[in-house]
C-alpha cells in the first residue's frame, strides 16, 4: 500500500511538471489548434511565439473548452498577419471560458467588439503600452476579472467594455479619457471608488448603474453630459457633486436605488426631474431644486421617506407629473419646503405642494436658511 501511495504521489508529480508551460511556435498562421491537440497532456501554461492569426485565436478559446485545463496564455511576443495586425479581432476570445490570464501582443493598438465577452475564468489580463482603443463590450460578464491597468494611451473605450466585471475592485482610467460611454461599468459590484480624469466631459446612460459597493465618486468640471440612469442602483453611495457647469443633465432613474445618498444640490441645467429620478433614496434628507426645473415626473421621489428639507429655488410652483406619486412616501409633515421670498402662497394653493405642512420662504439666490 505504501509503495502503491509513493507511486501514485510520484506519477502526479510527473504530469504536474509536464503541464507546465508549454512554448508554441507557430510557423504556419491558423495551424495552433492542430499543434495543441498534438500534445497529449494539458497544456495549462501556454506561451506562443510565430505569427498567427483569427483562427488561431479562436484555436486557444476552443481548446480551453475541449480541455478545461487552459489557465495562462502568453502572446506578447506573436505577429498578427490577418486583417489588422495591429488589432485583437472581433469576438477573438468569446466565451474561452478557461483562460485564467492572458498577455496580449505587444504593439497592438486595438481591442475589438466583444474579444473577450464571457470569459468567465478570466483574472487578469496584461495590456500593452501601445494600445489605444478598446471595443464595445470587450470584457463583458468576464465575472472574474479583478483588477485591469489601463496604458495611458487607451483613451478609447466603447459601450459595456467592462460591464457584468461583477469581481472588479479597481480600474485606473488613463488620463486623456474623454467619454465615460454607456453601461461602461454597469454592474461592476465589487468596485468601492473610481477616479474619472479630469479630461472626461461626458458620463453616458447608466455608466455606472449597479455599483452597489462605489461610496464615492468626484465628477470633473469639465463633465457637461450626464444620460439617464447613470448611478441607477449605487446603493453605497453617500454623496455626489454634480457640477453646476454641466450642460446636459438627464434625471430619469438617474439616482434611482441610491439608498445611501443623503442630499443632492442638482446643477442648473435641470430642466426637468424625470420618472424615478430619486426612487427609494431612503437615507435622503435634503434636495436642492433648480430655478430653471419646470416640470417633476411620476415617481421622482417615490420612497424618500427621510427627506426633511426640499429647497425650491423656482417662484411658481413647479408643474408636477401626476401629482400624488411624486412625493409618494414623503413624510410631508416632517418636511420643510422652502421657497423663494413672495412664493409661499403660490405654492400653498399649488396641487401636492400644499400638502406639505410646513412652506418657508427664503431669500434666493442670495442664502439658502439657517439649518435649525
Amino acid at each position: 500500500m505504501k509503495k502503491l501511495l509513493v507511486f501514485l504521489f510520484v506519477f502526479c508529480a510527473t504530469i504536474a511538471s509536464q503541464a507546465e508551460t508549454v512554448i508554441k511556435e507557430v510557423l504556419v498562421a491558423g495551424s495552433l489548434y492542430e499543434m495543441l491537440l498534438e500534445d497529449s497532456i494539458p497544456t495549462t501554461s501556454l506561451v506562443i511565439t510565430g505569427e498567427i492569426n483569427r483562427n488561431d485565436m479562436a484555436g486557444i478559446s476552443y481548446y480551453s473548452l475541449l480541455k478545461k485545463s487552459l489557465m495562462t496564455v502568453d502572446l506578447s511576443s506573436v505577429k498578427i498577419v490577418d486583417g489588422d495586425s495591429t488589432a485583437i479581432p472581433d469576438s477573438a476570445f468569446y466565451k474561452a471560458a478557461y483562460i485564467g490570464s492572458i498577455k496580449l501582443p505587444k504593439g497592438i493598438k486595438s481591442i475589438g467588439k466583444n474579444a473577450f465577452e464571457n470569459c468567465v475564468k478570466l483574472q487578469s489580463a496584461s495590456l500593452p503600452e501601445s494600445l489605444e482603443k478598446i471595443g464595445n463590450n470587450a470584457f463583458i460578464n468576464c465575472i472574474k476579472l479583478q483588477e485591469m491597468e489601463l496604458p495611458k494611451g487607451a483613451t478609447n473605450i466603447g459601450q459595456k467594455a467592462f460591464a457584468g466585471c461583477r469581481s472588479l475592485k479597481s480600474i485606473l482610467l488613463p488620463a486623456g479619457l474623454k467619454k465615460i460611454d454607456n453601461e461602461m461599468f454597469k454592474g461592476c459590484e465589487s468596485i468601492t471608488m473610481i477616479g474619472i480624469p479630469s479630461t472626461v466631459d461626458f458620463i453616458g446612460k447608466e455608466a455606472f448603474a449597479g455599483c452597489i459597493s462605489l461610496s464615492a465618486i468626484l465628477i470633473p468640471e469639465k463633465v457637461k453630459t450626464i444620460l439617464a440612469g447613470a448611478f441607477k442602483d449605487c446603493e453605497s453611495l453617500t454623496s455626489i457633486e454634480i457640477p453646476n457647469t454641466i450642460v446636459k443633465f438627464e434625471t430619469a432613474e438617474t439616482f434611482k436605488g441610491c439608498a445611501s445618498l443623503t442630499s443632492m444640490i442638482l446643477p442648473d441645467a435641470t430642466l426637468s426631474i424625470d420618472e424615478n429620478a430619486f426612487w427609494n433614496c431612503r437615507s435622503m434628507t435634503s434636495i436642492t431644486i433648480p430655478r430653471m426645473t419646470s416640470k417633476i415626473k411620476e415617481g421622482a421621489f417615490d420612497g424618500c421617506g427621510a427627506l426633511t428639507e426640499i429647497y425650491a429655488k423656482k417662484k411658481m410652483p413647479i408643474k408636477l407629473d401626476k401629482n400624488k406619486m411624486v412625493f409618494q412616501f414623503v413624510n410631508k409633515a416632517n418636511c420643510t419646503l422652502y421657497v423663494p421670498v413672495d412664493s409661499k402662497k403660490e405654492y400653498k394653493k399649488a396641487a401636492a405642494w400644499k400638502e406639505f405642512s410646513n412652506i418657508e420662504e427664503y431669500n434666493y439666490p442670495k442664502a439658502l436658511p439657517a439649518k435649525k
